[in-house]
């Protein structure tokens, strides 16, 4: 058995004032009347993003990995249009981004080229 609705989880905000990144009280939908409880689909679902979350496998540090990129990338090839528009900075998009190097130590040279790029090419502020 599956949801009737794809699962709502919510990313948190790379422009958000208070720069918070867990907002375990916004992800959990255990609560919601389409899900019971004792359904083994939420159970094992629900664990698997808490693995996510915690970043402690392998697996879940490597698709973090991947969940931190694919913004960065976008923002990358749209000349930094959402990072102009908030007044975000290298040394902000690296701080919230480093944590790519614990899944993969590749991905996160290719990122770091990539924002130096952007930095260069003007659409990244210092």
């Amino acid at each position: 058995k599956s949801p009737s609705r794809p699962i709502q989880k919510k990313d948190s905000s790379f422009t958000r004032d208070d720069q918070q990144e867990d907002f375990p009280e916004d992800e959990s939908f255990l609560g919601d009347e389409e899900f019971s409880e004792d359904d083994e689909n939420t159970f094992e679902t629900n664990a698997w993003w808490d693995e996510f979350e915690a970043r402690q496998t392998p697996e879940a540090k490597f698709a973090a990995a991947v969940d931190r990129f694919q913004p960065m990338l976008l923002n990358c090839h749209t000349e930094g249009a959402a990072w102009r528009k908030h007044g975000v900075t290298r040394d902000r998009v690296i701080a919230r981004n480093s944590y790519i190097a614990e899944g993969s130590a590749t991905l996160w040279e290719y990122a770091r080229r990539m924002i130096e790029e952007t930095v260069s090419a003007g659409h990244l502020a210092v």
